[in-house]
Formats: C-alpha cells, structure tokens, sequence
C-alpha cells in the first residue's frame, strides 16, 4: 500500500541541492517571474537560515543588507519596508505553492513574526492528486514490414519523451498495441488517464506516413487528429510538428477542464535525436535493446548507439550510451573504473550538445554517486534530470533509489510513488518499493509489497531474491535457506543465489555448508562474476553468528576487508552499505563509520542500528 501519511515535515537541514533546485524552479515560475527583489530576498533569508546567522535576520540587518537602508538613518520603527516585503513575500509563496509549486520537495515558510525561513519536506504522495492532464501513450500500430518494428515504437517513444518533458501533466508509456476504441479506454481506465494518443506508421520506399488521434477516455471523443506523408529524411521534423500539435491540444483541453497549466519545462525543442534517417535508425533499435536489462541487449545497444555516433555527434544518442554502460557496470558485465569513465565522458558529451537533457544528468548523477562516492553533486544531477523530463518515470525512480540509499527513505517513497504514477504497470517499480521498507526495517511491508509483486509474477528474480533476504533480515533464517536453496538450482550461476545462501547458512550455524558456498563466491569475484559487497556480507553473516570468538573477530576482519576493496574498486553495491541490515553486526565496530566516512559516505556515520528479535 502507497504511504500518504507523510505530510509536510519540518526538516532543520535540508541538502543544498534540494534547496538550490528548489529556489530555481521558484525564481522561474510565474509569480515571481517579476518579482526579482522578492527573489533575491528569499535567497537571503534561506542562506541566513541555514547558516544558523541569527543577526543577519534581524529587522535592522535585514532592512540595510537586502534594501539597502542607510545603517545610521535606518529606524525599523518608522520604516516598515521589511516587514511590507516579508508580507509579499509570504502571500506570493501561498500562491506559488498552490499552483506551479504544488509538486515541489521543498517548501519554504515565513512564519509571521519571524524571518527565519522553515523548511518542510513535501513527500506526501497525495501532492500529485492536484488536477492535472493526463495522456497514455499506446504503442503505435506498424502498417509496413515487420523489420520496421523497432523504427516504429521509437516513433512514439519520441512522442511521450517530448510529452514528457511538459510540467503539468502526465504522460504514461504503454508498450502495447490497442487496436480498437474500446481497448484504448479499457487502458486509460488501466492506467487513470484522461485521454489517449494513438497511431500508426507505415515506410515506405522512401517515405513515412503517420496518423495520430488524441481520444478522450470517458466519452470517446476525438480532442485532435492529424495525418501527414513526408519523405524518411523529413520524419524528424514531422516527429516535432506533430508533438507540439499534441501538446498544443493539451493544452486547450486542460485549460476547458480547469486543470494546471500546462508549459514546457525548458527552452530546448520537444523531440531531440539525430536528424540523419540511418543514424535515427540506428537510435531506436538501441532504445529497442534497452527495454530488456539484460547483458546481452544491452551490449548489443551500446554496439548500436557507437554506430549511430558514427554518423555524427547527437546528445540523445550520447546520453542512452553513458546510460548502458552505467546499466552494464551494474549487471558486473564490464569493470567499473573503464566503463563508467567511458559512460561519464558520453554523458558529458550529451550535456555539452544539449545542457537540458534530462537523460545525461540523471546519468551524471547516478556516476557521481555510485561511483565518485559525491552525493551533493549527485543529488543536484539527479534533481536537474527531473527538472527537465519531469514527466519520466525513470527520472523519478532512479532519483528515489538514490534517496532509498542515503536513507532518506520518506523522500524515496514518495518518489517512487510519482514514478508509478507515470508507469502503473511497472512491476520494477513496485519491487523497488519493497526494497525501501527492507532498507527502513519495516519487514510486514517490504512483505507485503513483494507478495503483489510475485502475485503477478512469481518468477520475477529481483522481487525472488529480495524476499529471500527479507527471510534472513527477518530472522527466518530456515525459509530464507531454501528460498536461496530454490535460486541457485533455477540460476546456477547466479552470484546473489549462492551469497544469500552461505548467509543462511551462517546464521543458522551450518558452518561447513556456509564455507563451501564462500568458496564458490572467491571463485566468481575472481572471474570477475561476483562483487565484493557481496563476500563482505557473508563474512558480516560468520561474524554475527560465530560461537568463537578468534573466529567471530577474524570474519569481522575479513569483512572490513571486503568493504574495503568494494569501497576501492567503485563495486556499484558500496553506496548501500550504510543501510543494508547485513552489516548490522559491524556498526559498532569503529571502523564501520571510518568507512563511510573516507570514502564519501561520512553523512550516513552512526550509531549502532536498532535490535529486533530474530527467531528462527
């Protein structure tokens, strides 16, 4: 079930990034669009405010630093220009929040009488049930050869990532055909939409047509219709003509329904990609690749996207190749330090074409974090990527995995809540849920939410794998040994099946057994086929669970050790270590926090983690 309880939260040390994302998006809106003083004033009092400057915000300070009052002459008695423009100030945050900010993180307040600025976390799910348009996307319908397919689902993919990147609505991918009107409402009342864009593509020799029809859900209305036949050189421009058609029509249709307005979230133009017809071929069949994570796909993409840069220089195409290789790093098919380099130079390639792609800064932030070790810059990355393409699932997400591990878990909740709310279907999204309340140590709901996701698919390996280890965090030790047992007879091969194992069998005493499958694990680190995390987790199981105490003192070492070679080859897992239950037997150790605290981490140092009665 979706947390909705969590409203409006004072938070005494919000991160820079968020406050500085924050106090951009404000200075852009509307309301302050000409009020730069008003702007400027709130700048101040924020940086005052986290300063802890208590004089800086006093009346007198404030009436000669911000309005430049004479210090000799100024009388706060007689002169009320600070607390006219506090008054503004407070009635234009009121409006702002109400409207263009009514999804923002962060909300300033002004309490009357003070100007001292509070800051309150915005991570109320119920925030995104402000009015607003609402469009799925279906997959367009392919009336030319059958090798067209990917050509055509990367037609529409232009469509929903220009529509993505609009403030004010939401746009939901469906990756399914709906041949008839009836099937394209039965998928908006799937995915709560109010309307539905639908199409086909044909090719011909040398040519493409396509027809779109934006249909509204409840009545089956036809809000906008177009048809156009234009030469395959030309598809690019008619991609963008007909986006802005469509946005155009959302546009009149949320301003007849009263609903928030809708506006681009940038300057750039809505559909981006390279305008030469072999190399934008090229670029769908990658996006193609990458709709399946596995290694195989994903290397075939990367082949695919170097081929298309080949043609020329396109941020588009440089941003989708930093983000495979970042995607083959964390499937351990490429070494870190190579491929993330590689993937940091694409994406600082993309930025440098195209300073407002969503895409790269996501990218950049996810590489800042797991492989820098620099969450603040990580964080203002993340937080740029869902400034441009706030309508992307994606961006949402993988901006709440990073919050997941930072243990700002109430902030990655309700991220991942608006990311299911632009992909309901997602089952990913759901298990990335679930690993957040594990994280959080409230098993019953990591439970529960992992239960919805194998009701669908009982096969699915990420959501198998996360309930095994919910056995052995929760101290079903027993069921957690044959839930690994079942994975590594269904995945042989599979390093987190034998590692879940050896800690089952650790904690359950079963010493020669946990050895064995250790020995595996050596094995598969050193082919390169297992990270470190992975045998500092069972060293941290032999630790917690060791009768001698030589024993227990030479696994704890052994552990560090691990961490720190995870710490030290960039293994994508280290950023978890802080809130991963596993370690819980090393908090006390001081070199637990010396840990995090040398290789970037340090924010997350503390204490020892709360006991729970684990029995067997």
């Amino acid at each position: 079930m979706l947390d909705e309880t969590r409203i409006g939260a004072v938070s005494p040390n919000p991160s820079q990034a968020l406050v500085d994302e924050e106090l951009l998006r404000l200075a852009a809106a509307r309301v302050f669009a000409r009020s730069s003083r008003a702007v400027r004033f709130l700048r101040h009092l924020v940086s005052r405010t986290l300063a802890r400057d208590g004089a800086a915000l006093r009346e007198m300070a404030l009436g000669v630093e911000i309005f430049h009052r004479s210090a000799e002459h100024f009388d706060p008695q007689t002169d009320s220009i600070v607390r006219v423009e506090a008054r503004r100030l407070r009635q234009k945050l009121a409006r702002y929040y109400a409207d263009e900010g009514a999804d923002a993180r962060l909300q300033f307040d002004l309490p009357v009488g003070s100007y001292a600025v509070q800051f309150r976390l915005r991570t109320v799910c119920g925030l995104d049930d402000t009015p607003r348009s609402s469009v799925a996307v279906v997959e367009f319908v392919n009336r030319s050869a059958s090798s067209q397919t990917p050509r055509v689902a990367g037609l529409a993919r232009d469509i929903t990532g220009a529509l993505a990147r609009l403030k004010g609505i939401r746009v939901v991918a469906y990756r399914e055909i709906a041949p008839t009107d009836a099937d394209r409402r039965r998928v908006a009342r799937l995915l709560a939409t109010a309307t539905v864009l639908h199409g086909s593509v044909a090719y011909g020799d040398d040519v493409v047509t396509m027809s779109l029809e934006l249909m509204r859900a409840d009545d089956g209305s036809v809000v906008w219709s177009r048809e156009e036949t234009v030469s395959t050189e030309a598809a690019t421009r008619l991609i963008e003509t007909l986006a802005r058609s469509v946005v155009h029509a959302l546009h009149r249709d949320a301003q007849a329904r009263q609903l928030r307005r809708v506006t681009l979230s940038g300057s750039a133009p809505y559909v981006r990609g390279p305008t030469d017809g072999r190399a934008r071929d090229d670029l769908h069949r990658a996006f193609w690749c990458l709709r399946t994570p596995s290694i195989e796909s994903t290397e075939n993409a990367v082949r695919l996207l170097e081929r298309c840069l080949s043609h020329g220089d396109d941020a588009t195409a440089f941003a989708a190749l930093g983000y495979a290789l970042v995607r083959l790093v964390g499937l351990n098919a490429r070494p870190a330090r190579t491929a993330m380099e590689a993937a940091r130079s694409a994406v600082g390639s993309a930025l440098a074409l195209d300073p407002e792609n969503g895409s790269a800064h996501a990218t950049m932030g996810t590489i800042a974090h797991t492989y820098d070790h620099d969450w603040p810059r990580a964080e203002a990355s993340l937080l740029s990527a869902l400034r441009f393409d706030p309508g992307r699932a994606d961006a949402h997400s993988r901006y709440g995995w990073s919050l997941m591990v930072n243990a700002r878990f109430a902030e990655a909740q309700a991220s991942y809540y608006e990311a299911r709310r632009l992909d309901p279907i997602d089952l990913t999204l759901r298990t990335h849920q679930a690993l957040i309340w594990l994280y959080e140590r409230d098993y019953e709901r990591a439970a529960a939410e992992l239960a919805l996701v194998r009701e669908v698919d009982p096969q699915r390996l990420v959501a198998a794998a996360l309930q095994a280890a919910l056995y052995l965090y929760s101290g079903r030790w027993r069921q957690g040994r044959e839930a690994y047992l079942e994975m590594t007879h269904r995945f042989p091969g599979l390093s987190i099946s034998h590692c879940g194992l050896a800690q089952a069998y650790a904690l359950l005493g079963e010493r020669g057994p946990a050895l064995a499958e250790l020995s595996w694990l050596r094995r598969a680190h050193e082919a390169g086929q297992a990270p470190p995390y992975q045998l500092a987790m069972v060293h941290a199981r032999l630790a917690m669970s060791s009768p001698d105490a030589a024993d227990a003192v030479h696994a704890m070492d052994r552990a560090f050790a691990a961490l720190q070679l995870s710490a030290d080859t960039r293994d994508f897992n280290f950023v978890c270590t802080a809130v991963d239950p596993a370690f819980d037997v090393l908090r006390l150790d001081s070199r637990f926090n010396a840990l995090l605290t040398n290789h970037g981490l340090g924010h997350l140092a503390r204490g020892a983690a709360p006991t729970h009665d684990a029995r067997v």
